[in-house]
Protein backbone atom coordinates (compact mmCIF):
# COMPACT_ATOMS: atom_id res chain seq x y z
CA UNK A 1 0.00 0.00 0.00
CA UNK A 2 0.80 3.72 -0.51
CA UNK A 3 0.37 6.66 2.31
CA UNK A 4 0.75 10.45 1.47
CA UNK A 5 3.19 12.31 3.99
CA UNK A 6 2.76 15.92 3.89
CA UNK A 7 6.11 18.63 4.77
CA UNK A 8 5.29 21.95 4.90
CA UNK A 9 8.08 24.83 4.44
CA UNK A 10 6.98 27.62 6.20
CA UNK A 11 8.74 31.84 6.14
CA UNK A 12 8.32 33.88 8.63
CA UNK A 13 7.31 37.52 7.21
CA UNK A 14 5.35 37.58 4.51
CA UNK A 15 3.93 34.74 5.79
CA UNK A 16 3.81 31.82 3.28
CA UNK A 17 3.37 27.98 3.10
CA UNK A 18 4.85 25.24 0.74
CA UNK A 19 3.30 22.21 0.88
CA UNK A 20 5.05 19.14 -0.20
CA UNK A 21 3.02 15.61 -1.28
CA UNK A 22 5.56 12.82 -0.70
CA UNK A 23 4.35 8.95 -0.72
CA UNK A 24 5.48 5.75 1.58
CA UNK A 25 5.35 2.52 -0.41
CA UNK A 26 5.24 -0.30 2.19
CA UNK A 27 4.92 -4.14 0.64
CA UNK A 28 3.14 -6.84 2.91
CA UNK A 29 4.99 -9.64 2.85
CA UNK A 30 3.30 -12.94 2.33
CA UNK A 31 3.54 -16.08 5.14
CA UNK A 32 7.37 -16.61 6.20
CA UNK A 33 8.37 -19.75 4.53
CA UNK A 34 11.17 -22.23 5.55
CA UNK A 35 14.66 -21.65 3.65
CA UNK A 36 17.57 -23.51 5.73
CA UNK A 37 18.32 -25.14 8.61
CA UNK A 38 15.44 -27.00 9.33
CA UNK A 39 15.49 -31.15 10.70
CA UNK A 40 19.37 -30.68 12.39
CA UNK A 41 20.36 -32.20 15.13
CA UNK A 42 23.12 -31.21 17.39
CA UNK A 43 24.51 -32.55 20.97
CA UNK A 44 23.70 -30.33 24.08
CA UNK A 45 25.25 -27.33 24.41
CA UNK A 46 26.80 -26.73 20.62
CA UNK A 47 25.98 -24.41 18.51
CA UNK A 48 24.23 -26.09 15.23
CA UNK A 49 26.48 -25.09 12.11
CA UNK A 50 23.81 -24.30 9.80
CA UNK A 51 21.43 -20.98 10.97
CA UNK A 52 17.83 -20.84 10.73
CA UNK A 53 16.66 -19.19 7.66
CA UNK A 54 13.17 -17.88 6.25
CA UNK A 55 12.39 -15.94 3.34
CA UNK A 56 10.06 -13.60 3.65
CA UNK A 57 7.95 -13.30 -0.31
CA UNK A 58 5.58 -10.36 -1.10
CA UNK A 59 2.07 -10.95 -2.49
CA UNK A 60 3.16 -10.96 -6.03
CA UNK A 61 5.98 -13.82 -5.00
CA UNK A 62 9.11 -11.27 -5.19
CA UNK A 63 11.12 -11.29 -1.73
CA UNK A 64 10.72 -8.50 0.81
CA UNK A 65 13.34 -6.63 2.03
CA UNK A 66 14.09 -4.73 5.50
CA UNK A 67 11.10 -6.78 7.61
CA UNK A 68 11.89 -7.72 11.40
CA UNK A 69 11.12 -11.19 12.23
CA UNK A 70 10.80 -12.92 15.36
CA UNK A 71 12.13 -16.23 16.34
CA UNK A 72 10.94 -17.96 19.48
CA UNK A 73 11.56 -21.34 21.12
CA UNK A 74 8.28 -22.85 21.65
CA UNK A 75 8.81 -26.43 23.19
CA UNK A 76 11.23 -29.06 23.53
CA UNK A 77 13.08 -31.44 26.23
CA UNK A 78 13.62 -28.06 28.25
CA UNK A 79 10.63 -26.44 27.58
CA UNK A 80 11.42 -23.23 26.23
CA UNK A 81 14.68 -23.17 27.22
CA UNK A 82 15.52 -25.92 24.82
CA UNK A 83 17.89 -23.56 22.73
CA UNK A 84 19.16 -20.35 22.96
CA UNK A 85 18.86 -17.57 19.66
CA UNK A 86 21.42 -15.53 18.51
CA UNK A 87 19.69 -13.00 17.47
CA UNK A 88 16.08 -13.22 18.46
CA UNK A 89 14.83 -10.82 16.36
CA UNK A 90 16.71 -9.97 12.69
CA UNK A 91 15.95 -8.27 9.38
CA UNK A 92 15.40 -9.36 6.10
CA UNK A 93 18.01 -8.80 3.55
CA UNK A 94 17.74 -8.01 -0.08
CA UNK A 95 16.67 -11.41 -1.15
CA UNK A 96 14.03 -11.54 1.73
CA UNK A 97 15.99 -14.00 3.66
CA UNK A 98 16.11 -13.16 7.79
CA UNK A 99 18.50 -16.07 9.31
CA UNK A 100 19.47 -16.63 13.18
CA UNK A 101 22.00 -19.17 14.89
CA UNK A 102 20.71 -21.78 17.77
CA UNK A 103 22.75 -23.10 20.73
CA UNK A 104 21.24 -26.60 21.94
CA UNK A 105 20.13 -26.17 25.41
CA UNK A 106 20.99 -28.47 28.58
CA UNK A 107 18.51 -31.60 27.84
CA UNK A 108 18.78 -34.10 25.21
CA UNK A 109 15.60 -35.90 24.32
CA UNK A 110 13.35 -37.40 21.47
CA UNK A 111 10.75 -34.50 21.75
CA UNK A 112 12.05 -32.29 19.01
CA UNK A 113 12.95 -28.84 19.71
CA UNK A 114 10.08 -26.19 18.03
CA UNK A 115 11.39 -22.77 17.17
CA UNK A 116 8.73 -20.36 15.21
CA UNK A 117 9.58 -17.52 13.09
CA UNK A 118 7.01 -14.59 13.18
CA UNK A 119 5.99 -11.19 11.64
CA UNK A 120 4.37 -8.81 13.27
CA UNK A 121 0.81 -8.06 11.50
CA UNK A 122 1.06 -11.50 9.51
CA UNK A 123 -1.05 -14.45 10.83
CA UNK A 124 1.46 -17.16 9.25
CA UNK A 125 4.58 -18.45 10.16
CA UNK A 126 7.62 -20.70 9.70
CA UNK A 127 8.49 -23.82 11.98
CA UNK A 128 11.65 -25.51 12.59
CA UNK A 129 11.90 -28.51 14.02
CA UNK A 130 15.01 -29.55 15.53
CA UNK A 131 16.53 -32.58 17.61
CA UNK A 132 19.14 -32.21 21.05
CA UNK A 133 21.30 -35.17 21.46
CA UNK A 134 23.32 -36.15 24.05
CA UNK A 135 26.59 -34.79 24.97
CA UNK A 136 30.16 -37.20 25.37
CA UNK A 137 30.55 -39.11 28.48
CA UNK A 138 31.39 -37.17 31.44
CA UNK A 139 30.84 -39.00 34.74
CA UNK A 140 29.93 -42.62 35.67
CA UNK A 141 27.67 -42.42 38.90
CA UNK A 142 27.17 -45.45 40.89
CA UNK A 143 23.09 -47.00 41.31
CA UNK A 144 23.92 -50.17 43.17
CA UNK A 145 26.08 -52.55 44.63
CA UNK A 146 28.96 -50.49 46.18
CA UNK A 147 30.41 -51.97 50.01
CA UNK A 148 29.27 -55.27 49.15
CA UNK A 149 30.73 -58.49 51.13
CA UNK A 150 30.27 -62.19 50.58
CA UNK A 151 32.50 -65.36 50.95
CA UNK A 152 35.16 -66.70 48.93
CA UNK A 153 34.36 -68.34 45.72
CA UNK A 154 30.57 -66.59 46.10
CA UNK A 155 28.88 -64.64 43.72
CA UNK A 156 27.47 -61.17 45.14
CA UNK A 157 23.86 -60.90 46.12
CA UNK A 158 24.26 -57.79 44.32
CA UNK A 159 24.96 -56.90 40.82
CA UNK A 160 27.49 -53.19 40.47
CA UNK A 161 25.08 -50.94 38.08
CA UNK A 162 26.29 -47.38 36.96
CA UNK A 163 24.96 -44.97 34.91
CA UNK A 164 26.60 -42.49 32.16
CA UNK A 165 26.59 -38.86 31.76
CA UNK A 166 27.50 -36.52 29.96
CA UNK A 167 28.07 -32.65 31.60
CA UNK A 168 24.55 -31.53 31.40
CA UNK A 169 23.33 -34.61 33.61
CA UNK A 170 21.73 -36.51 30.52
CA UNK A 171 21.92 -40.29 29.95
CA UNK A 172 24.81 -41.28 27.54
CA UNK A 173 23.29 -43.87 25.27
CA UNK A 174 25.66 -47.61 25.77
CA UNK A 175 27.56 -49.21 24.39
CA UNK A 176 29.17 -46.24 23.10
CA UNK A 177 31.97 -47.17 20.53
CA UNK A 178 34.11 -43.90 20.30
CA UNK A 179 34.10 -44.21 24.58
CA UNK A 180 33.35 -48.07 25.66
CA UNK A 181 32.88 -48.38 29.17
CA UNK A 182 34.64 -50.89 30.65
CA UNK A 183 34.98 -53.16 34.38
CA UNK A 184 38.26 -53.71 35.87
CA UNK A 185 39.55 -56.10 39.24
CA UNK A 186 41.98 -55.03 41.48
CA UNK A 187 43.94 -56.70 42.38
CA UNK A 188 42.88 -58.93 39.07
CA UNK A 189 42.39 -62.43 40.67
CA UNK A 190 40.47 -61.08 43.29
CA UNK A 191 37.14 -61.48 41.50
CA UNK A 192 35.56 -62.56 38.13
CA UNK A 193 33.10 -60.30 36.20
CA UNK A 194 30.33 -61.71 34.56
CA UNK A 195 26.67 -60.70 32.24
CA UNK A 196 28.27 -57.26 31.65
CA UNK A 197 24.74 -55.82 30.74
CA UNK A 198 24.65 -52.14 28.74
CA UNK A 199 21.26 -49.92 28.32
CA UNK A 200 20.03 -47.40 25.77
CA UNK A 201 19.20 -45.12 28.80
CA UNK A 202 23.16 -44.73 29.93
CA UNK A 203 22.86 -47.95 32.65
CA UNK A 204 25.12 -50.49 32.48
CA UNK A 205 25.39 -53.69 34.98
CA UNK A 206 27.82 -56.76 35.89
CA UNK A 207 27.66 -59.47 38.01
CA UNK A 208 30.68 -59.95 40.51
CA UNK A 209 31.72 -63.70 41.76
CA UNK A 210 34.44 -63.10 44.43
CA UNK A 211 37.54 -64.98 44.34
CA UNK A 212 38.79 -68.19 46.13
CA UNK A 213 41.46 -65.91 48.30
CA UNK A 214 40.78 -63.03 50.89
CA UNK A 215 42.63 -59.84 49.71
CA UNK A 216 44.19 -58.21 52.79
CA UNK A 217 43.27 -54.79 51.43
CA UNK A 218 39.79 -55.35 49.55
CA UNK A 219 38.76 -55.55 46.32
CA UNK A 220 38.52 -52.45 43.99
CA UNK A 221 36.39 -52.57 40.72
CA UNK A 222 36.07 -49.65 38.49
Amino acid sequence: FTANVFVAACLGTPPGTTVFTLQSAYTTPGTPEVEGGDNQSGDVGTTLPVPLSIRLPQQGFSPVALIGVYWNVISGPAGTGSATLNPAFSISDGGGVARTGVTIGPRAGIEPIVIRASVPGISGFAEFRLRATGGPPERVVILQGDNQSGRPGRTLAQALRVRVLDLFGNNVPLPNNQFPLTFSVSPSDAASLSNFFQQNDGEASVLVTLGNRTPSGGNYIQ
